[in-house]
This record gives C-alpha cells, structure tokens and sequence, in this order.
C-alpha cells in the first residue's frame, strides 16, 4: 500500500467519532472467560455480536450501551461483546451463526448453556432493558412450562412495541409475538398489530405474510390467500422461500376440506 493511500486510511479513521465507554463491563472477545465467569457467578450472559462496518452495531455501541438506564443491570449479567471480524470469535460465531448484525444473545450458562433470548437487530435502550429482564426472568425460571415462558415472553415484547419509538422499531417484534400467539393457540390476538404494520409498511412483505399464517391457523382460508398473494408480490429470489412454502401450505389445507 502506497503512503498516500495509508494517509487516506488514517484520515477516514481519526475521522470516525470515538466510541463512548459503556455503561455496562463488556468482556472483550473472550467467551471462554465469560461464560467460565458467569458459571461462578450464577449469571446469565449477555452477548454482543458486532461489526465496525455495521452501522446499527454502532449505534448500538454509541446510543444504547451508553445509555444510564441500563446501569441497573450491569451486575445481574455477564456482558460479553464479540467482534464477528475477529479469528478469536470464530467458535462461538460457528456455533452460533447469524444471518443478520447485531446479533443479541443471552444463554443461562447455569442451565446447560440454554439460550434465553436470540435478537437479530437493533435494539434501542427501552427494548433492550425490557428484553433484559424477561431474559432475566426466564433464566431464573428454568422448571417453568411452556405456556407460563411464552406468556412471559408476549408480555414482554408487547410491552417493548407498545414504548416503541418508531413504526420500524415497532414492527421487529411482529415475528416473535405472531410466533407467541400461535403457539399459545391465540392467533386472533396478532391480527390488529399485523394489520397496522401492513398500513404502515405497505411495501413489505412481511405483515401480510405472518396474517396470512395466522388466517391459516384460524381456518380463515380465503384470507389467508389473499394475505400470501400480497406478500408473494413484495418479495423474489430467495427470501420469498418462506412465502412459498405458506403458500403451499395453504392449498393443502385447502385440498382436505
């Protein structure tokens, strides 16, 4: 590299704006100590998996960690934050692999390791906070049935879209909370908020897609074609293999009537 592309280089990087410390102790790329830490401490870890070239983990970095409102939590964790570009984290990102930066973990090492929570997006300071506690809470719950964690973890995740300060901040919560009330055998519960992430997103596919599974859960057959055709035209390649895969659902439901 020619010394005037390294002064380049340097210029970008004196250009970036310092990250701010966090609020929280972080461990540093090194999750053999902090879940070897967390084992002895009886804690749940938090994970950070991020990228400097990602610009919501630095956001992240810059907005949320820094955020005084985490500081309560600081010593119910142990706070780990991994750089994916980093050989070092090559185990733990094999393991654990993920489509999308960040990516927000915690895993009750107590328990066998058990991951509590798996986030794939940003989170701002009031989400992560309420994801926190009912991770919390789900790590000191072990022993409690099925019904008794998915009702925890709605009540969660409906409390962080309702303090949700945007509409996208919103609408990263309709996958989890469409999983929750189908699961709990409530699918009729997350038809209004699917409906007004459609109003307020009407290109996406995603609104439709989940009322479409939702209208097929209920038997609501004609609605839930229509519901995947219009997701089935906001969506190509290979993102809409799910799209696809509800759509043959839906005719074989159709077919056993």
């Amino acid at each position: 590299m020619s010394w005037k592309a390294l002064l380049s280089l340097a210029a970008l990087v004196s250009c970036r704006p310092a990250v701010p410390p966090a609020v929280v102790p972080f461990i540093e790329d090194d999750a053999p100590r902090a879940f070897a830490e967390a084992k002895r401490s009886h804690k749940p870890v938090f994970v950070d998996v991020w990228a400097e070239w990602c610009q919501p983990c630095m956001a992240m970095k810059r907005t949320v960690f820094t955020d005084a409102s985490l500081a309560p939590l600081r010593d119910r964790f142990v706070w780990l934050s991994l750089d994916a570009d980093k050989e070092t984290n090559r185990a733990f990102l094999e393991a654990h692999p993920s489509e999308t930066l960040p990516s927000l973990f915690v895993f009750d090492p107590v328990h066998g390791d058990r991951i509590v929570l798996r986030w794939g997006t940003f989170a701002s300071a009031s989400t992560l906070h309420t994801l926190l506690e009912a991770s919390r809470a789900d790590a000191e719950h072990p022993d409690d049935d099925d019904t008794t964690r998915w009702s925890r973890w709605l009540a969660a995740y409906d409390e962080a879209a309702m303090h949700a300060r945007t509409a996208d901040e919103r609408i990263a919560f309709d996958a989890p909370r469409t999983d929750l009330c189908l699961a709990l055998g409530t699918p009729t519960r997350a038809i209004p908020m699917l409906e007004a992430s459609e109003r307020d997103f009407p290109r996406w596919f995603a609104p439709p897609m989940h009322l479409a599974r939702v209208y097929l859960a209920e038997g609501r057959l004609d609605e839930a074609e229509s519901a995947v055709a219009r997701a089935r035209a906001r969506i190509s390649g290979r993102r809409a293999l799910p799209v696809l895969e509800l759509e043959a659902a839906i005719r074989r439901a159709r077919a056993t009537r």
